[in-house]
């Protein structure tokens, strides 16, 4: 298939001879408007012109080559569309609002051309989206070798100029005092700006309070007053940093009354404490701990000042910001105090303050949960076997620092127990555990037997040691066995271990018939019973089953537990 040429392409290559009126209409038709330059004047009658500008897709075309019978609105408001500089070629009665607001996309590059809008035709509205167009104007820079081109903004005194001719051009009428206020609402002007362009007449009292809303910092010392300062200090005011700043505060300080002071707490509760005494009250000070980030403490606030402030209500207040509690006063602490901050704050600030007599067994408990350190606070009768092993051993290498808060007796009824150090209180695993971790001050419970692992140093490759201790019918705690250190690890390293050091140790006898069951040549192997026509047996050490074996098609299986293995067998047999 051949390429595509339009016909008012092909027209321009055309002799006017060979242009026949077929050809003609086609290409006003076809409606680009390029076709006006490239048919001859007998083919064009005014409709046929009106049609093919009002309905064009695309090109440029100048209206002062279009006869004056063809300016209609429409036609003229496409010649604007395709190109600004036609409006000095639009009869000033055909110029209308649409026009104006195609001038003024672009008024810093189109501002020359505003002159041929009529009066009549301005608004305040055209004005400020012509400001707003100027103060969003942007220019490129090319630098370095590539040429390459970055855009930035006009600078200010280009702007200011630039706005000051839009409102030269900007017809008298409209220039009223409501007019120039509304040039705090325009979007991109700043407060700055406005009071730059709004003339001096118009500086009255309403202009200061509207720039104390827009742009307080810009106000002079000499228009201060307690209307000023009540607006700047309005929550949806801009343009106010150095509102509360030290030379400002002070003058705000003399005039404030509850009206003010109200307003400050909803602009800055943080200003709460530097308001005069007789405004800090209970519900003010409740309004500023709502307002308050919660990552914010207490005194960013309130200071000892105000401690008769602290109030239930505040009190509770505070504690559901969940952060940075004050000294809560003693008459506050009750059972239902306690529960309130139990229930709303999950930061335990409270618990360090609270009266011990409150403390109860969940609050202890979920204090530590959430910090280790809580339990320096706890009553120790409070404190549960499985916290004190859990921060016993979470501090094994810093027993300086929490162990201590561990109660004694947990640790004397563990020596007592099983015969070992204190340090391996809280350490107890399971046998397969410690021969398997071999994690330090580790033990296990085998029949009456403890062994524990253990080493001296923290470095790696560090010797390392396993102790055992025997409870004996005449003995009130489990003596030491032996405490030798450990050589070289393999699978039967522990047990081999006892056999060498137990003198009370006996190696077992299997029957060879069932040596296959015997998960290892120092435990005993114990049947245990007959399940689905399937034996199954134990291996024990010290009297204490350490798991169970059957034998099935052939095959020897071995759980942790009879439940276990009955499960297995099922499968097995399904």
């Amino acid at each position: 298939m051949g390429k595509y040429i339009s016909i008012h392409t092909a027209i321009s290559y055309l002799p006017d001879h060979l242009i026949t009126g077929e050809i003609a209409q086609a290409a006003i038709d076809e409606g680009h408007i390029s076709i006006l330059k490239e048919l001859p004047a007998e083919f064009l009658t005014t409709d046929d012109t009106i049609k093919v500008i009002e309905n064009s897709s695309g090109g440029k075309f100048d209206l002062s080559a279009v006869v004056p019978e063809v300016l209609t609105t429409k036609v003229c408001e496409k010649a604007i569309e395709c190109d600004v500089e036609n409006i000095k070629h639009v009869p000033a009665a055909k110029v209308n609002r649409h026009m104006l607001k195609q001038l003024l996309i672009l008024t810093s590059k189109n501002i020359g051309l505003l002159s041929f809008i009529p009066a009549n035709i301005w608004d305040s509205f055209a004005v400020y989206k012509g400001l707003f167009s100027i103060f969003g104007t942007t220019i490129s820079t090319s630098y370095g070798r590539s040429n390459r081109s970055y855009s930035h903004p006009l600078p200010d005194d280009q702007k200011h100029e630039l706005a000051n001719q839009l409102l030269g051009l900007t017809p008298p009428n409209i220039k009223t005092k409501d007019f120039y206020m509304g040039f705090f609402n325009i979007e991109r002007l700043s407060a700055k700006d406005a009071t730059l362009l709004i003339p001096n007449e118009f500086k009255d009292y309403d202009y200061w309070k509207l720039l104390a809303k827009y742009g307080f910092d810009l106000i002079p010392e000499d228009r201060y007053s307690y209307e000023i300062f009540l607006i700047a200090i309005d929550k949806e005011s801009k343009g106010n940093y150095k509102l509360f700043s030290d030379e400002v505060w002070k003058q705000i300080y003399s005039c404030i009354d509850d009206r003010m002071a109200d307003a400050i707490i909803d602009h800055s509760p943080y200003h709460f404490k530097k308001l005069p005494p007789n405004c800090r009250t209970i519900p003010r000070l409740l309004k500023a701990i709502e307002r308050i980030d919660n990552r914010k403490s207490y005194d960013f606030i309130m200071d000892d000042r105000d401690i008769h402030l602290l109030t239930d209500k505040v009190c509770k207040a505070f504690v559901k910001k969940d952060r940075g509690l004050p000294k809560i006063p003693n008459h506050i602490w009750n059972d239902d105090f306690a529960a309130f901050c139990l229930e709303y704050n999950q930061s335990f600030e409270w618990f360090k303050q609270m009266p011990k007599e409150l403390q109860t067994e969940e609050i202890v408990e979920k204090a530590i949960a959430h910090s280790d350190r809580d339990i320096s606070y706890a009553r120790p009768e409070l404190i549960s076997l499985e916290i004190s092993q859990r921060i016993f051993r979470n501090y094994l290498d810093h027993s300086d620092i929490l162990q201590k808060y561990v109660p004694q007796r947990y640790i004397d009824d563990f020596i007592n127990l099983t015969g070992l150090p204190q340090q391996f209180f809280g350490g107890e695993v399971s046998l397969s555990g410690l021969k398997s971790n071999k994690g330090d001050y580790t033990f296990c419970k085998v029949g009456h037997c403890y062994l524990g692992f253990y080493k001296t140093a923290r470095y790696s490759g560090s010797p390392a040691f396993l102790i055992m201790t025997r409870r004996s019918p005449h003995s009130i705690k489990p003596q030491q066995v032996f405490d030798k250190k450990i050589g070289t690890y393999h699978s039967t390293w522990l047990e081999k271990m006892i056999a060498d050091n137990d003198s009370l140790f006996t190696k077992p006898y299997v029957d060879k018939k069932l040596k296959q069951l015997q998960i290892n040549p120092y435990y005993e192997l114990e049947y245990i019973e007959f399940y689905k026509g399937i034996k199954i047996y134990s291996n024990t050490l010290f009297m204490e089953r350490i798991n169970y074996t059957a034998e099935i098609k052939g095959r020897v299986i071995q759980e942790e537990t009879k439940e276990e293995l009955r499960k297995t067998i099922d499968s097995n047999l399904s």
